[in-house]
Parts: structure tokens; C-alpha cells; sequence
């Protein structure tokens, strides 16, 4: 009995251990791929910087540094509760918990990493927008739509999909046809910002110079620093390993054989979608020209197009995943351009029409083995291997995901343009003297017949 008692205590002993060290491994891949994911916004700012006018860096900086802040205190304000607490089917909300973290204080350290490594998603989300409406939007409008979309857009959004109690989620036994697959945010994260995006250029209008005012076609306004732009591609190709291998969540067995194939498909798609984009580019220019622009977007594009089906897809359907993503931001970027709507690094193309596509992408060609089923869940087959509810809730995902965002996102803008508050005025001369924020700008207001003769104002980003 004495040796029986031993072997007990030691097996307790034995059984704590390996529970410690699980919530370990857990806590350090969060915290670990949640920097990758954070040191994305570098890339953005990088790839922003280079694709926007010279005078114009200092605003696009400015705005990536409020959306990483802005960020992180609405999401430990309200977002994560309203994303994750308990609640309806719609959004999460627990009286006293759901604010300012409240319910997270007595928790583990792995459940503090998971908000940290959900955090750096939603400031992912909410810094797609700055790209769409860069050069001519105000500061401070912009900081007002950054926090909506933190506070209420994007956590909603959350909560349908990823939440327990979500009515689009797998987690959920009652899920709309079982939930839709949306593994590390194709939906979630860039159809939100993409669509968020498309909303806010329509509703700003496009830079001074885009669009000749007689004939109405496009003019060539080129970013300054194709360096600029490779290096932010490169740093959000590397920020992208944490996106799609962290989601496993865990370092077990089975999720650390995941997070391998997960980077393997996440490479795959990339290499495709830049390939493609360039490639298509360089036949449909008139001047056979290869543009280093369309090949950064079109591996953007990729990346989007595999984030939500990275875990469940065999490696070669990556291919078709990040080529026809390549298509689909093409051809996206030229229609958004053809009605008119100037989108400066093709937020919409790159991550609202490539998210969608990796939605229904997802549903066509994932495996049932490599989708993580629960015992609760219904077929997770994609319409390819003879399944049709993952395709049918992947459809209803970028309908009600798209209709969402641009209902707030509309009425956001709009309110913002009403009271006069959204489009910078320009105080300076000629079309190649953008600035997109007045407050950077020193000098009185030149009207627009005074600006021929008038002198360049002098600005934070001129020498003197």
C-alpha cells in the first residue's frame, strides 16, 4: 500500500509536470508568432512608405504608429471582450468581464498570450485601411475610423467566426451548416480591412492628379521608393509565418506536424501569386514593362488567398490557392481602377477580393483529415472531395462579412465627410507636391487658380 501510494503521488507528480510544460510550449508559440504578426505593421509602414509621395511618408508612418496603439487599447478595452467573452451568436458580451479584459485577470499566462496574439491580428486588420485612403485623408478622421473598426467591426466579425458561441464558427455545435473554415483570417482579417478600405476611397474621393478631369482615365502617380516597397513585402512574407502557424494555437503533436505543412503552403502560395501577378502584368502592358509593384501585390495576394485554408488543403492545391489569387487581384485592381476609385497600394485587390477568394477556396479543396473536426461538427469536406456545407457557409461568410463592414464602415466615412472632417485640404502647389495631412504642412491655404504661380510650402518633409 505504502509503494502503491508513492507511485501515485509520483504519477500526480508526473501528470503536473507534462500540464506545466504543455501551458509552456503553449505561451511561447503565442507570444512568439504574435511578434511575427506585430512586427507586420513594420512591413505595411515599409511597403506604405514606398508606394505613396515622398512628402507623404511622415503621415502614412504616423498612421501605422496610431493603428498599432489604437489598436491595443480597444482591444483591451472592449474588443476582446465583445469578440471572445460569452454571449449571443452575434457578440460577445459578459456583465462585468467583457471590458477592459476584466475576465482575463485571475487567467493563465497562455490565455494572456492568446490575447496578446489576437491583438496584433485585429491592429493587422485595422492597418490595411490606411493604405486605401493614404494622401489625402485626415489625421484625425483617421484615427476615429481606426478605433471603430478595433472597437466593433472587426471584433463582431471575431466573434461569428472564432468565438465558442459564434454563429458561423466550428466551435459552435449549432453553427449555420456546421461553421465556415476560416483558419487564420482570409474573412476575418483582410476581407474586413479590404472592404473597410474600398469604403473609405469611395467615400474620400482619389488624389489630386489621379484621373485626367477631361477624359476622366488614370494618371500615373508612382510611389517613390521601389526599395521601400520590396522591403515591407519581404517583412510581411516573414510576419506571415506567424499569421498562418500560429493559428494552430498549441505546439502538440498533431498541431506542430500542422504548423510544418501550414509553411510549406503558406511559401507555395506566395511564390504562385507573385509569379502569376507579374506575369500578367508584363503581357497585358502595352510597353511589355516588368513592374516590381506587381509582383510585391501579387505575393501579398497569395498570402491572402492561402491564410484561410493553409491547414486543411493538400500542398499542391497552395498552388492554385496563391495563382488564381494572383488572377483575382489583377483583375480586381483594374476594375477598382476602371470605376473610378483610387486605391494608392490595392488594398481591396489584395486583401478584400483575395480574402474572399480564400474563403471559397478553403471550402473547395480542403481534406477531411486535415480539417480539425470536433466531435460536434458536421462534414469537413470541401466541395471538391464531395462536400458541399463548407462551401455553402464560406459563401454566406464573405456575404455577411462584406455587407457588415461596409454598412459601418459606410456610415462611418460619411458622417466623418459630412461634418467636414475626412478629406485633408491641399496647401501647396502642383500635383507632384502631395501632402495628405494639412496638420504637416506650414502656410496659408493657396486657392486652386492661385496654385500655377504659387510657391511650394514648406513642409517637415522639405529641406530648407
Amino acid at each position: 500500500m505504502a509503494n502503491l501510494s508513492t507511485f501515485e503521488a509520483r504519477l500526480a507528480a508526473l501528470e503536473q509536470q507534462a500540464s506545466d510544460a504543455e501551458t509552456k510550449s503553449t505561451t511561447f508559440w503565442l507570444l512568439f508568432n504574435g511578434t511575427l504578426v506585430f512586427f507586420m505593421q513594420c512591413g505595411f509602414g515599409m511597403l506604405e512608405a514606398g508606394t505613396v509621395s515622398a512628402k507623404s511618408t511622415q503621415n502614412i508612418m504616423l498612421k501605422n504608429l496610431f493603428d498599432a496603439s489604437l489598436a491595443c487599447l480597444a482591444w483591451w478595452a472592449v474588443g476582446h471582450g465583445l469578440a471572445y467573452e460569452g454571449g449571443s451568436g452575434f457578440i460577445g458580451f459578459e456583465p462585468g468581464l467583457s471590458f477592459f479584459s476584466h475576465g482575463l485577470e485571475d487567467n493563465s499566462a497562455a490565455d494572456w498570450a492568446f490575447f496578446w496574439f489576437q491583438f496584433t491580428f485585429a491592429a493587422a486588420s485595422a492597418t490595411i485601411v490606411s493604405g486605401a485612403v493614404a494622401e489625402r485623408t485626415q489625421l484625425n478622421a483617421y484615427v476615429i475610423f481606426s478605433a471603430c473598426i478595433t472597437c466593433l467591426i472587426y471584433p463582431v466579425v471575431v466573434h461569428w467566426v472564432w468565438s465558442d458561441d459564434g454563429w458561423l464558427s466550428r466551435s459552435n455545435k449549432d453553427a449555420f451548416l456546421g461553421g465556415v473554415l476560416d483558419f487564420a483570417g482570409s474573412g476575418v482579417v483582410h476581407l474586413t480591412g479590404g472592404v473597410a478600405g474600398l469604403c473609405g476611397a469611395i467615400v474620400v474621393g482619389p488624389r489630386d492628379g489621379r484621373f485626367d478631369p477631361e477624359h476622366k482615365i488614370p494618371m500615373p502617380l508612382p510611389g517613390h521608393s521601389s526599395v521601400l516597397q520590396v522591403l515591407g513585402t519581404f517583412i510581411l512574407w516573414t510576419g506571415w509565418y506567424g499569421f498562418n502557424m500560429g493559428s494552430t494555437l498549441d505546439l502538440s503533436n498533431a498541431e506542430a506536424g500542422r504548423a510544418g505543412r501550414i509553411a510549406v503552403c503558406t511559401t507555395l502560395a506566395a511564390s504562385s501569386g507573385g509569379a502569376v501577378a507579374v506575369c500578367i502584368n508584363h503581357w497585358l502592358s502595352p510597353a511589355d514593362d516588368w513592374d516590381v509593384s506587381a509582383m510585391c501585390s501579387g505575393i501579398l495576394a497569395g498570402l491572402v488567398s492561402i491564410t484561410a485554408g493553409c491547414s486543411s488543403i493538400p500542398t499542391w492545391a497552395a498552388v492554385i490557392h496563391g495563382s488564381i489569387g494572383g488572377l483575382v487581384f489583377t483583375f480586381a485592381s483594374r476594375l477598382v481602377l476602371k470605376c473610378k476609385i483610387d486605391d494608392p497600394l490595392d488594398a481591396f485587390a489584395v486583401h478584400g477580393a483575395c480574402g474572399a477568394w480564400g474563403v471559397i477556396a478553403a471550402s473547395l479543396f480542403s481534406k477531411e483529415e486535415y480539417v480539425n473536426i470536433r466531435p460536434h461538427s458536421r462534414d469537413g469536406r470541401g466541395l471538391f472531395h464531395g462536400g458541399v456545407e463548407l462551401f455553402g457557409a464560406a459563401v454566406i461568410c464573405v456575404i455577411v462579412v462584406t455587407a457588415w463592414t461596409a454598412a459601418l464602415s459606410f456610415t462611418i466615412f460619411l458622417l466623418l465627410a459630412k461634418a467636414g472632417r475626412l478629406r485633408a485640404v491641399e496647401q501647396h502647389a502642383g500635383p507632384l507636391e502631395r501632402m495628405d495631412q494639412s496638420t504637416h504642412v506650414s502656410g496659408p491655404y493657396i486657392p486652386a487658380r492661385q496654385r500655377a504661380n504659387a510657391p511650394v510650402a514648406a513642409t517637415w518633409d522639405t529641406p530648407q
